[in-house]
């Protein structure tokens, strides 16, 4: 396997995606190639970093957006319109 098929599979490698022959083929690539083995690394520090943030439901976000609407139309009646440098 070369580098940029390595690359190509990368992130299925981190996430358990891949048959046994595949992973195989890559763990033996990143072994001799310091360049992937460096990505690779940073896809797995990526990966765990996103596994450990808080899960925001879409419920969640469509009601921070709504209150965020809320709040700024009944605020702009409050700036004056020649606000400004």
């Amino acid at each position: 396997m070369d580098c940029k098929q390595t690359r190509k599979w990368l992130t299925a490698q981190v996430d358990g995606e891949l048959g046994v022959t595949e992973m195989i083929a890559i763990e033996h690539h990143l072994a001799v190639c310091a360049e992937c083995n460096r990505l690779f690394a940073e896809q797995v520090r990526i990966s765990s970093a996103m596994k450990n943030m808080p899960l925001i439901s879409l419920r969640q976000l469509l009601l921070r957006s709504a209150s965020r609407r809320h709040y700024l139309s009944r605020n702009r009646q409050h700036i004056p319109q020649n606000a400004g440098p």
